[in-house]
Protein backbone atom coordinates (compact mmCIF):
# COMPACT_ATOMS: atom_id res chain seq x y z
CA UNK A 1 0.00 0.00 0.00
CA UNK A 2 1.30 2.99 -0.99
CA UNK A 3 2.49 5.58 1.91
CA UNK A 4 -0.11 8.62 2.21
CA UNK A 5 1.36 12.14 3.32
CA UNK A 6 1.71 12.61 6.56
CA UNK A 7 1.15 16.40 6.97
CA UNK A 8 -2.20 16.19 5.22
CA UNK A 9 -2.84 13.25 7.31
CA UNK A 10 -1.83 14.32 10.86
CA UNK A 11 -4.33 17.21 9.77
CA UNK A 12 -7.27 14.31 8.50
CA UNK A 13 -7.08 12.34 11.98
CA UNK A 14 -7.40 15.56 14.21
CA UNK A 15 -10.61 16.99 12.14
CA UNK A 16 -11.92 13.54 11.92
CA UNK A 17 -11.14 12.90 15.51
CA UNK A 18 -13.23 16.31 16.45
CA UNK A 19 -15.75 15.40 14.02
CA UNK A 20 -16.51 12.27 15.37
CA UNK A 21 -16.86 13.81 18.67
CA UNK A 22 -19.35 16.36 18.06
CA UNK A 23 -21.04 13.37 15.92
CA UNK A 24 -21.13 11.67 19.17
CA UNK A 25 -22.66 14.72 21.40
CA UNK A 26 -25.45 15.76 19.19
CA UNK A 27 -26.60 11.95 18.98
CA UNK A 28 -26.65 12.39 23.60
CA UNK A 29 -27.63 15.77 22.97
CA UNK A 30 -30.82 14.71 20.73
CA UNK A 31 -31.53 11.44 23.50
CA UNK A 32 -32.84 14.10 25.62
CA UNK A 33 -34.89 16.30 23.26
CA UNK A 34 -36.46 13.00 21.71
CA UNK A 35 -36.73 10.75 24.29
CA UNK A 36 -36.31 12.68 27.80
CA UNK A 37 -35.29 11.68 30.94
CA UNK A 38 -36.86 8.73 33.11
CA UNK A 39 -36.02 5.79 34.38
CA UNK A 40 -35.89 3.95 31.16
CA UNK A 41 -33.42 6.82 29.65
CA UNK A 42 -31.34 5.98 33.23
CA UNK A 43 -31.09 2.25 32.13
CA UNK A 44 -29.98 2.78 28.79
CA UNK A 45 -27.11 5.26 30.14
CA UNK A 46 -26.13 2.56 32.37
CA UNK A 47 -25.96 0.00 29.54
CA UNK A 48 -24.02 2.68 27.36
CA UNK A 49 -20.96 2.98 30.26
CA UNK A 50 -20.36 -0.49 29.64
CA UNK A 51 -20.50 0.06 26.08
CA UNK A 52 -18.15 2.85 26.02
CA UNK A 53 -15.55 0.44 28.42
CA UNK A 54 -15.28 -1.48 25.06
CA UNK A 55 -15.61 1.09 22.91
CA UNK A 56 -12.81 2.78 24.14
CA UNK A 57 -10.22 -0.20 24.22
CA UNK A 58 -10.96 0.17 20.43
CA UNK A 59 -10.11 2.93 20.27
CA UNK A 60 -6.79 2.57 22.09
CA UNK A 61 -6.22 -0.65 19.57
CA UNK A 62 -5.75 2.46 16.82
CA UNK A 63 -2.62 3.37 18.51
CA UNK A 64 -1.82 0.51 21.03
CA UNK A 65 -1.69 -1.91 18.33
CA UNK A 66 0.51 -0.35 15.86
CA UNK A 67 4.03 -1.42 17.63
CA UNK A 68 2.99 -4.57 17.49
CA UNK A 69 2.80 -4.69 13.91
CA UNK A 70 6.38 -4.14 13.03
CA UNK A 71 7.72 -1.79 9.51
CA UNK A 72 5.38 -2.42 6.34
CA UNK A 73 8.22 -2.23 4.50
CA UNK A 74 8.36 -6.04 3.88
CA UNK A 75 4.69 -6.26 2.95
CA UNK A 76 5.11 -10.34 2.82
CA UNK A 77 6.53 -10.33 6.44
CA UNK A 78 4.23 -7.61 7.44
CA UNK A 79 1.00 -9.01 6.26
CA UNK A 80 1.46 -12.40 8.16
CA UNK A 81 2.57 -10.77 11.12
CA UNK A 82 -0.41 -8.00 11.02
CA UNK A 83 -3.09 -10.91 10.15
CA UNK A 84 -2.11 -13.41 13.09
CA UNK A 85 -2.28 -10.20 15.43
CA UNK A 86 -5.34 -9.38 14.58
CA UNK A 87 -7.01 -12.27 14.47
CA UNK A 88 -6.09 -13.32 18.01
CA UNK A 89 -7.13 -9.83 19.35
CA UNK A 90 -10.64 -9.72 17.61
CA UNK A 91 -10.84 -13.27 19.46
CA UNK A 92 -10.71 -12.34 22.77
CA UNK A 93 -13.39 -9.13 21.56
CA UNK A 94 -16.06 -12.30 20.27
CA UNK A 95 -15.05 -13.66 23.64
CA UNK A 96 -15.65 -11.13 25.90
CA UNK A 97 -18.81 -9.61 23.79
CA UNK A 98 -20.58 -12.57 23.38
CA UNK A 99 -20.23 -13.01 27.46
CA UNK A 100 -21.59 -9.78 28.16
CA UNK A 101 -24.66 -10.29 25.65
CA UNK A 102 -25.00 -13.46 27.76
CA UNK A 103 -24.95 -11.79 30.84
CA UNK A 104 -27.22 -8.79 29.89
CA UNK A 105 -29.99 -9.42 32.22
CA UNK A 106 -27.49 -10.10 35.25
CA UNK A 107 -24.86 -7.37 34.72
CA UNK A 108 -28.35 -4.71 33.70
CA UNK A 109 -29.42 -5.99 37.31
CA UNK A 110 -25.90 -4.67 38.85
CA UNK A 111 -26.41 -2.05 37.79
CA UNK A 112 -29.29 -0.15 37.92
CA UNK A 113 -30.10 -1.35 42.05
CA UNK A 114 -31.71 2.24 42.57
CA UNK A 115 -33.87 2.02 39.33
CA UNK A 116 -37.87 0.64 38.19
CA UNK A 117 -37.88 -3.00 36.84
CA UNK A 118 -38.90 -0.83 33.54
CA UNK A 119 -35.18 0.71 33.93
CA UNK A 120 -33.78 -2.91 34.40
CA UNK A 121 -35.27 -3.85 31.05
CA UNK A 122 -34.32 -1.31 28.61
CA UNK A 123 -30.54 -1.92 30.53
CA UNK A 124 -30.56 -5.70 29.48
CA UNK A 125 -31.88 -4.89 25.90
CA UNK A 126 -29.31 -2.20 25.35
CA UNK A 127 -26.71 -4.42 27.01
CA UNK A 128 -27.20 -7.22 24.13
CA UNK A 129 -27.15 -4.71 21.21
CA UNK A 130 -24.27 -2.93 21.88
CA UNK A 131 -22.07 -5.60 22.68
CA UNK A 132 -22.46 -6.74 18.70
CA UNK A 133 -21.72 -2.96 18.74
CA UNK A 134 -18.89 -3.46 20.84
CA UNK A 135 -17.48 -5.90 19.17
CA UNK A 136 -17.69 -4.57 15.40
CA UNK A 137 -16.15 -1.02 17.57
CA UNK A 138 -12.69 -3.33 18.38
CA UNK A 139 -12.62 -5.45 15.21
CA UNK A 140 -12.51 -1.61 13.14
CA UNK A 141 -10.19 -0.28 15.57
CA UNK A 142 -8.07 -3.74 15.13
CA UNK A 143 -7.87 -2.86 10.99
CA UNK A 144 -7.61 0.95 11.50
CA UNK A 145 -4.62 0.04 13.34
CA UNK A 146 -3.13 -1.92 10.46
CA UNK A 147 -4.34 1.03 8.24
CA UNK A 148 -2.38 2.88 10.49
CA UNK A 149 0.77 0.86 10.48
CA UNK A 150 0.70 1.22 6.04
CA UNK A 151 -0.15 5.17 6.86
CA UNK A 152 -3.70 5.29 5.58
CA UNK A 153 -4.18 7.58 8.15
CA UNK A 154 -6.62 9.71 6.24
CA UNK A 155 -8.63 7.04 5.00
CA UNK A 156 -9.63 5.56 8.53
CA UNK A 157 -9.98 9.19 9.91
CA UNK A 158 -12.75 9.87 6.94
CA UNK A 159 -14.59 6.15 7.79
CA UNK A 160 -14.98 7.01 11.08
CA UNK A 161 -16.82 10.04 10.50
CA UNK A 162 -18.90 8.20 8.08
CA UNK A 163 -19.89 5.42 10.66
CA UNK A 164 -20.86 8.23 13.50
CA UNK A 165 -22.70 10.57 10.78
CA UNK A 166 -24.81 6.96 10.02
CA UNK A 167 -25.31 6.63 13.89
CA UNK A 168 -26.88 9.94 14.41
CA UNK A 169 -29.21 9.64 11.32
CA UNK A 170 -30.26 6.14 12.37
CA UNK A 171 -30.84 6.77 16.33
CA UNK A 172 -32.79 9.64 15.40
CA UNK A 173 -34.83 8.30 13.13
CA UNK A 174 -35.44 5.21 15.67
CA UNK A 175 -35.92 6.69 18.94
CA UNK A 176 -38.45 9.26 17.25
CA UNK A 177 -40.29 5.62 15.82
CA UNK A 178 -39.01 3.13 18.76
CA UNK A 179 -37.86 5.53 22.05
CA UNK A 180 -35.24 5.08 23.57
CA UNK A 181 -34.35 1.90 22.30
CA UNK A 182 -33.82 3.10 19.09
CA UNK A 183 -30.17 4.85 20.80
CA UNK A 184 -28.65 1.61 21.01
CA UNK A 185 -29.86 0.63 17.24
CA UNK A 186 -28.15 3.16 16.12
CA UNK A 187 -25.23 2.73 17.39
CA UNK A 188 -25.41 -0.54 15.95
CA UNK A 189 -25.98 0.43 13.13
CA UNK A 190 -22.88 3.04 12.56
CA UNK A 191 -21.03 0.28 14.58
CA UNK A 192 -21.74 -2.48 11.67
CA UNK A 193 -20.67 0.12 8.93
CA UNK A 194 -17.28 0.92 10.49
CA UNK A 195 -16.43 -2.53 10.53
CA UNK A 196 -17.48 -3.33 7.31
CA UNK A 197 -15.84 -0.23 5.21
CA UNK A 198 -12.42 -0.44 7.26
CA UNK A 199 -12.88 -4.43 5.84
CA UNK A 200 -13.80 -3.17 2.25
CA UNK A 201 -11.48 -1.10 1.83
CA UNK A 202 -8.88 -3.38 3.16
CA UNK A 203 -10.37 -5.87 0.97
CA UNK A 204 -9.00 -3.69 -2.26
CA UNK A 205 -5.43 -4.55 -1.11
CA UNK A 206 -5.71 -8.59 -0.54
CA UNK A 207 -5.66 -8.15 3.19
CA UNK A 208 -8.18 -10.59 5.31
CA UNK A 209 -8.43 -10.72 8.75
CA UNK A 210 -11.10 -11.94 10.87
CA UNK A 211 -11.46 -13.83 14.66
CA UNK A 212 -9.45 -17.12 15.34
CA UNK A 213 -11.44 -18.44 17.82
CA UNK A 214 -8.90 -21.44 18.35
CA UNK A 215 -6.24 -18.79 19.32
CA UNK A 216 -7.92 -18.70 22.39
CA UNK A 217 -6.48 -21.21 24.13
CA UNK A 218 -2.54 -19.94 23.10
CA UNK A 219 -0.89 -17.91 25.84
CA UNK A 220 0.61 -15.56 22.51
CA UNK A 221 -2.69 -14.42 22.31
CA UNK A 222 -3.38 -13.36 25.83
CA UNK A 223 -0.05 -11.84 25.96
CA UNK A 224 -1.00 -9.56 23.00
CA UNK A 225 -4.31 -8.73 24.89
CA UNK A 226 -2.43 -7.84 28.29
CA UNK A 227 0.18 -5.58 25.85
CA UNK A 228 -3.46 -3.79 24.06
CA UNK A 229 -4.61 -3.77 27.59
CA UNK A 230 -1.69 -2.13 29.18
CA UNK A 231 -1.78 0.84 26.53
CA UNK A 232 -5.27 1.33 27.49
CA UNK A 233 -5.51 0.99 31.14
CA UNK A 234 -6.16 5.12 31.63
CA UNK A 235 -9.14 5.52 29.54
CA UNK A 236 -10.19 2.35 30.53
CA UNK A 237 -10.29 2.71 34.23
CA UNK A 238 -11.73 5.44 33.90
CA UNK A 239 -14.88 4.59 31.96
CA UNK A 240 -15.20 2.03 35.26
CA UNK A 241 -14.97 5.03 37.51
CA UNK A 242 -18.09 6.22 35.51
CA UNK A 243 -19.59 3.39 35.49
CA UNK A 244 -19.16 2.90 39.14
CA UNK A 245 -20.77 6.75 39.90
CA UNK A 246 -23.82 6.21 38.00
CA UNK A 247 -24.01 2.61 40.13
CA UNK A 248 -24.00 5.25 42.82
CA UNK A 249 -26.25 8.26 41.31
CA UNK A 250 -28.95 5.75 40.98
CA UNK A 251 -31.21 6.22 43.44
CA UNK A 252 -32.67 9.32 41.49
CA UNK A 253 -34.69 9.61 38.45
CA UNK A 254 -32.96 11.08 35.98
CA UNK A 255 -29.70 11.18 37.69
CA UNK A 256 -28.06 8.58 35.67
CA UNK A 257 -28.83 10.95 32.92
CA UNK A 258 -27.94 14.46 33.95
CA UNK A 259 -24.75 12.44 35.68
CA UNK A 260 -23.75 10.81 31.84
CA UNK A 261 -24.15 14.11 30.21
CA UNK A 262 -22.29 16.20 32.91
CA UNK A 263 -18.88 13.68 32.12
CA UNK A 264 -19.91 13.32 28.22
CA UNK A 265 -19.65 17.39 28.43
CA UNK A 266 -16.71 17.70 29.99
CA UNK A 267 -15.05 13.92 28.04
CA UNK A 268 -15.89 16.05 25.12
CA UNK A 269 -13.84 19.43 25.98
CA UNK A 270 -10.88 17.51 27.05
CA UNK A 271 -10.69 15.30 23.64
CA UNK A 272 -10.83 18.13 21.26
CA UNK A 273 -8.39 19.54 23.20
CA UNK A 274 -5.88 17.98 25.48
CA UNK A 275 -6.39 14.63 24.37
CA UNK A 276 -6.01 15.35 20.45
CA UNK A 277 -2.82 17.04 21.02
CA UNK A 278 -1.46 13.87 22.54
CA UNK A 279 -2.77 11.57 20.33
CA UNK A 280 -1.12 13.61 17.97
CA UNK A 281 2.59 14.01 18.86
CA UNK A 282 2.46 10.91 19.51
CA UNK A 283 4.25 9.76 16.38
CA UNK A 284 6.84 12.31 16.26
CA UNK A 285 7.48 11.50 19.77
CA UNK A 286 8.14 7.68 19.06
CA UNK A 287 10.60 8.90 15.57
CA UNK A 288 12.70 11.43 18.42
CA UNK A 289 13.05 8.33 20.96
CA UNK A 290 14.71 6.30 17.90
CA UNK A 291 17.35 9.19 17.43
CA UNK A 292 17.65 11.25 20.76
CA UNK A 293 16.73 8.88 23.65
CA UNK A 294 15.26 10.00 26.63
CA UNK A 295 15.42 13.73 26.00
CA UNK A 296 12.99 13.73 23.64
CA UNK A 297 10.46 12.17 26.37
CA UNK A 298 11.21 15.59 28.47
CA UNK A 299 11.26 17.57 25.05
CA UNK A 300 7.74 16.40 24.32
CA UNK A 301 6.52 17.25 27.82
CA UNK A 302 7.93 20.47 27.73
CA UNK A 303 6.15 21.47 24.40
CA UNK A 304 3.02 19.43 24.93
CA UNK A 305 1.79 20.02 28.49
CA UNK A 306 1.42 24.23 28.47
CA UNK A 307 -0.04 23.98 24.76
CA UNK A 308 -2.40 21.34 25.75
CA UNK A 309 -3.97 23.59 28.70
CA UNK A 310 -3.50 26.62 26.65
CA UNK A 311 -6.14 24.82 24.57
CA UNK A 312 -8.02 23.76 27.24
CA UNK A 313 -8.20 26.77 29.50
CA UNK A 314 -10.69 29.13 27.18
CA UNK A 315 -13.29 26.58 26.11
CA UNK A 316 -13.50 25.43 29.93
CA UNK A 317 -13.47 28.82 31.25
CA UNK A 318 -16.02 30.03 28.58
CA UNK A 319 -18.32 27.27 29.42
CA UNK A 320 -18.04 28.28 33.59
CA UNK A 321 -19.02 31.70 32.72
CA UNK A 322 -21.42 31.82 30.05
CA UNK A 323 -22.55 27.95 29.27
CA UNK A 324 -25.88 28.02 31.71
CA UNK A 325 -28.27 30.12 29.46
CA UNK A 326 -27.15 27.76 27.03
CA UNK A 327 -27.70 24.47 28.89
CA UNK A 328 -31.45 26.09 30.04
CA UNK A 329 -32.28 26.77 26.24
CA UNK A 330 -31.51 22.99 24.74
CA UNK A 331 -32.00 21.05 27.77
CA UNK A 332 -34.40 22.75 29.92
CA UNK A 333 -37.44 20.97 27.90
CA UNK A 334 -36.34 18.08 29.11
CA UNK A 335 -34.92 17.57 32.23
CA UNK A 336 -36.08 18.72 35.34
CA UNK A 337 -34.87 21.47 36.99
CA UNK A 338 -33.05 19.84 40.15
CA UNK A 339 -31.24 17.14 37.65
CA UNK A 340 -30.72 20.32 35.49
CA UNK A 341 -28.84 22.09 38.25
CA UNK A 342 -26.86 18.35 39.05
CA UNK A 343 -25.75 18.53 35.56
CA UNK A 344 -24.22 22.13 35.40
CA UNK A 345 -22.13 21.79 38.64
CA UNK A 346 -21.04 18.49 37.92
CA UNK A 347 -20.04 19.22 34.34
CA UNK A 348 -18.20 22.05 35.95
CA UNK A 349 -16.59 19.99 38.69
CA UNK A 350 -14.74 17.67 36.26
CA UNK A 351 -13.80 20.30 33.88
CA UNK A 352 -11.90 21.81 36.69
CA UNK A 353 -10.64 18.08 37.64
CA UNK A 354 -9.57 17.90 33.75
CA UNK A 355 -6.79 20.24 34.58
CA UNK A 356 -5.12 17.63 35.60
CA UNK A 357 -5.24 15.41 32.44
CA UNK A 358 -3.15 18.65 30.92
CA UNK A 359 -0.08 16.68 32.14
CA UNK A 360 -1.40 12.90 32.50
CA UNK A 361 -2.48 12.91 28.20
CA UNK A 362 0.97 13.84 27.10
CA UNK A 363 2.54 11.97 29.86
CA UNK A 364 0.38 8.68 28.31
CA UNK A 365 1.34 9.45 25.40
CA UNK A 366 4.78 9.45 26.17
CA UNK A 367 5.14 6.23 28.28
CA UNK A 368 3.41 4.42 25.24
CA UNK A 369 6.34 5.54 22.91
CA UNK A 370 8.97 4.52 25.88
CA UNK A 371 6.73 1.08 25.72
CA UNK A 372 6.32 1.19 29.57
CA UNK A 373 2.47 -0.24 29.64
CA UNK A 374 3.37 -1.27 33.12
CA UNK A 375 3.30 2.50 34.08
CA UNK A 376 -0.02 3.15 32.91
CA UNK A 377 -1.85 0.03 34.28
CA UNK A 378 -0.72 -0.59 37.27
CA UNK A 379 -1.71 2.70 38.98
CA UNK A 380 -5.03 2.80 37.23
CA UNK A 381 -5.81 -0.71 38.06
CA UNK A 382 -4.60 0.27 41.87
CA UNK A 383 -6.73 3.11 42.38
CA UNK A 384 -9.99 1.87 41.03
CA UNK A 385 -11.06 -0.33 44.29
CA UNK A 386 -10.32 2.84 46.68
CA UNK A 387 -11.71 5.24 43.97
CA UNK A 388 -15.45 2.72 43.81
CA UNK A 389 -15.24 2.09 48.28
CA UNK A 390 -15.65 6.34 47.97
CA UNK A 391 -17.97 7.00 45.63
CA UNK A 392 -20.09 4.39 46.24
CA UNK A 393 -20.51 5.89 50.29
CA UNK A 394 -20.55 9.41 49.59
CA UNK A 395 -24.29 9.43 48.48
CA UNK A 396 -24.91 12.49 46.92
CA UNK A 397 -25.03 12.94 43.57
CA UNK A 398 -22.50 16.26 43.47
CA UNK A 399 -20.54 15.12 46.45
CA UNK A 400 -20.04 11.43 43.88
CA UNK A 401 -19.21 14.35 41.30
CA UNK A 402 -16.36 15.75 43.58
CA UNK A 403 -14.68 11.99 44.47
CA UNK A 404 -15.00 11.32 40.80
CA UNK A 405 -13.23 13.88 39.68
CA UNK A 406 -10.45 13.79 42.38
CA UNK A 407 -10.13 10.28 41.75
CA UNK A 408 -9.27 11.32 37.76
CA UNK A 409 -6.89 13.86 39.20
CA UNK A 410 -5.23 12.19 41.65
CA UNK A 411 -4.02 9.33 38.78
CA UNK A 412 -1.57 11.26 37.48
CA UNK A 413 0.78 11.25 40.13
CA UNK A 414 1.31 7.09 40.78
CA UNK A 415 1.40 7.44 36.87
CA UNK A 416 4.53 10.26 36.66
CA UNK A 417 6.12 8.23 39.61
CA UNK A 418 5.96 4.79 38.01
CA UNK A 419 6.58 5.83 34.21
CA UNK A 420 9.25 8.59 34.85
CA UNK A 421 11.29 8.06 38.38
CA UNK A 422 10.48 10.54 41.14
CA UNK A 423 13.54 12.87 39.15
CA UNK A 424 11.78 12.88 35.87
CA UNK A 425 8.32 13.13 37.24
CA UNK A 426 9.23 16.26 39.05
CA UNK A 427 10.92 17.44 36.13
CA UNK A 428 7.62 16.71 34.27
CA UNK A 429 5.02 18.11 36.79
CA UNK A 430 7.33 21.64 36.40
CA UNK A 431 5.60 21.72 32.73
CA UNK A 432 2.48 22.16 34.57
CA UNK A 433 3.84 25.38 36.80
CA UNK A 434 5.13 26.61 33.32
CA UNK A 435 1.72 25.96 31.97
CA UNK A 436 0.36 28.56 34.69
CA UNK A 437 0.27 32.01 32.46
CA UNK A 438 -2.80 30.27 30.64
CA UNK A 439 -4.59 30.78 33.84
CA UNK A 440 -3.69 34.35 34.05
CA UNK A 441 -4.74 34.87 30.61
CA UNK A 442 -7.77 33.13 31.52
CA UNK A 443 -8.96 36.36 33.24
CA UNK A 444 -9.72 37.64 30.11
CA UNK A 445 -12.94 36.03 29.71
CA UNK A 446 -13.42 35.59 33.76
CA UNK A 447 -13.32 39.66 34.43
CA UNK A 448 -15.97 40.68 31.28
CA UNK A 449 -18.03 37.88 33.04
CA UNK A 450 -18.11 39.45 35.61
CA UNK A 451 -18.31 43.42 34.92
CA UNK A 452 -21.07 42.54 32.06
CA UNK A 453 -24.76 42.24 32.96
CA UNK A 454 -26.09 38.54 32.80
CA UNK A 455 -26.62 37.61 29.02
CA UNK A 456 -30.18 37.69 28.02
CA UNK A 457 -30.20 34.83 26.17
CA UNK A 458 -28.78 31.27 24.86
CA UNK A 459 -27.26 33.14 21.58
CA UNK A 460 -25.81 36.03 23.47
CA UNK A 461 -23.96 33.79 26.35
CA UNK A 462 -23.07 31.90 23.14
CA UNK A 463 -21.79 35.41 21.37
CA UNK A 464 -19.97 36.50 24.87
CA UNK A 465 -18.43 33.15 24.62
CA UNK A 466 -16.81 32.68 21.66
CA UNK A 467 -15.77 36.52 21.61
CA UNK A 468 -13.91 35.74 25.34
CA UNK A 469 -12.08 32.95 23.69
CA UNK A 470 -11.10 34.63 20.63
CA UNK A 471 -9.77 37.60 23.07
CA UNK A 472 -8.14 34.91 25.01
CA UNK A 473 -6.31 33.80 21.79
CA UNK A 474 -5.21 36.43 20.29
CA UNK A 475 -3.76 37.96 23.95
CA UNK A 476 -2.27 34.57 24.69
CA UNK A 477 -0.49 34.73 21.19
CA UNK A 478 0.81 38.19 21.98
CA UNK A 479 1.87 38.24 25.53
CA UNK A 480 3.04 34.47 25.32
CA UNK A 481 3.97 34.12 21.94
CA UNK A 482 6.03 31.03 22.88
CA UNK A 483 2.91 29.02 23.83
CA UNK A 484 0.29 30.78 22.93
CA UNK A 485 1.89 32.11 19.68
CA UNK A 486 2.76 28.99 18.51
CA UNK A 487 -0.64 26.90 19.19
CA UNK A 488 -2.30 29.68 17.42
CA UNK A 489 0.13 29.25 14.28
CA UNK A 490 -0.54 25.67 14.60
CA UNK A 491 -4.27 26.21 14.70
CA UNK A 492 -4.02 28.20 12.01
CA UNK A 493 -2.16 26.06 10.29
CA UNK A 494 -4.23 23.24 10.42
CA UNK A 495 -7.77 25.00 9.29
CA UNK A 496 -6.19 27.12 6.72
Amino acid sequence: MPEANAARASVAVSAGFLVTALLGAIVALLIALIVGEGPRTDGFFTAYSVFLFFSLFGGSLRVAVVPLLGSAADEPAWRRRAADVLRRLTAVAALCTLLVAGLAPVLAGLLTPGLEPAATRTAAASLALLAVAAYCQIAAAALAAALASARRFAVSAGLYVSASTVTLLSATGLMALLGILGAPLGVLAGSIVLLATHRRYLHRFGFRSGPALRSLGQRETWRLTALTSGAAAIPLVQQLQLTVALVAVSGAVGAVTAYTYAYFLAALLVSVTLNTIAFVMLPGVVAALAQRGPSAAREAMDFAVPTALFLFVPVAVAYACFGRPVLDAVLGGSLSTENLALLWDASRIFLAGSIAQALLAPAGAVLLAMRRYRALAVPALAMLPMHAVVVLVMGAPVAVAVAHSAFVAVLVIPVLLVGFGRREALRAAGSLVRALPAAVLADVIVVPALLLPEPAGPWAALGLGMIGVGAYLVVGALAWPSVGGRAVRMLVTRTG
